[in-house]
């Protein structure tokens, strides 16, 4: 009986342990993907800081030429 159920969970434990190895790497793979390709937060604060400024710099612009304008 026990020979039988280890002839029968062996192959099923190595292929789980497989697949367990297999999503493993899949997920350092991904996180490094990511890691490489998208901002991270502070990076994209400063660069929403620096769409912010340039904004404000136009609008301080249009307001200094509006003003000579009207005198």
């Amino acid at each position: 009986m026990g020979l039988l159920l280890a002839a029968v969970l062996t192959p099923v434990l190595n292929n789980l342990g497989g697949k367990v190895h297999k999503n493993q790497v899949d997920n350092a793979n991904l996180r490094a993907h990511v890691a490489e390709n998208y901002a991270t937060k502070p990076e994209l604060k400063e660069g929403i800081d620096r769409i912010e400024k340039r904004i404000d710099d136009g609008f301080d612009r249009l307001d200094k030429k509006l003003e000579r304008l009207q005198k």
